[in-house]
């Protein structure tokens, strides 16, 4: 065990490692990552199961839903969603702001959609099938504020699993688990105006929307499958065992 290496097995991709190399844990060399793996295929909902979510918050068949699914924590950007979401008050689609999780925050955004009298925003609180929320969504969105390190970005890989344009921000390991212009799209965080834009640009064209769903669920497919991260993670351990023989 004398020559035992540190050996990292670390969901957030390629964040973790950089963080130790320069805390002087490691200098790179024995450090394996290995991604987060979903099971792509329990994202699909049938279209049948989506109206029936979509009729339950009361949404028409013609409205662009913008869904974000998190805790109402510090960090997690509401305040910028909510306020690029004004922005698109002049746009000729219909809307609907859905805004779905709990958390000490939630009577801070009630108070401020009660300021702001938007009545395409709703406030779903906690919901218990995630799956259908997202199948009810036509971009999903997480604006992870700067403050705030995303240790992974799950929310956006369902998202992508579901068949969905994601729109994120470039904080922690979103933009990797994100292609940008390929799987969704990247904006600075903290930034409403650019969220806005991104937002305005995938409700303008349900081409690109299509577009950028196929290929997030594609991706999501081949590069955060849950038999590949056990392929990564039982690698780690061979490793480890090699190690602790040396």
């Amino acid at each position: 065990m004398s020559r035992a290496r540190l050996l990292i097995d670390s969901p957030p991709l390629q964040v973790l490692k950089p963080l130790a190399i320069r805390l002087g844990l490691n200098d790179g060399s024995s450090i394996s990552v290995v991604p987060y793996g979903i099971a792509a295929e329990d994202w699909t909902v049938a279209g049948e199961a989506r109206d029936q979510v979509r009729r339950s918050m009361e949404i028409g068949p013609d409205e662009v839903v913008i869904g974000i699914s998190s805790r109402l924590i510090p960090g997690k950007g509401h305040d910028a969603l909510i306020e690029a979401f004004a922005r698109l008050a002049p746009v000729t689609s219909p809307l609907r702001l859905v805004i779905a999780g709990d958390g000490p925050l939630r009577s801070e955004i009630e108070a401020r959609l009660q300021s702001l009298g938007d009545s395409r925003i709703l406030l779903a609180g906690f919901v218990t099938e995630m799956p259908g929320f997202v199948a009810a969504c036509d971009i999903v969105v997480q604006p992870t504020g700067p403050e705030l390190r995303e240790g992974f970005g799950l929310a956006a890989l369902e998202a992508m699993a579901a068949a969905k344009p994601v729109v994120v921000t470039a904080v922690g390991s979103l933009p990797e688990v994100v292609a940008d212009g390929e799987t969704g799209l990247v904006v600075a965080a903290g930034d409403p105006a650019a969220l806005a834009s991104a937002l305005e640009r995938l409700i303008d064209d349900p081409a690109l929307r299509e577009r950028l769903g196929s290929a997030g669920r594609e991706r999501a497919r081949k590069h955060f499958s849950v038999e590949r991260m056990a392929e990564g993670t039982l690698a780690v351990y061979e490793k480890a065992v090699i190690a602790a023989r040396t």
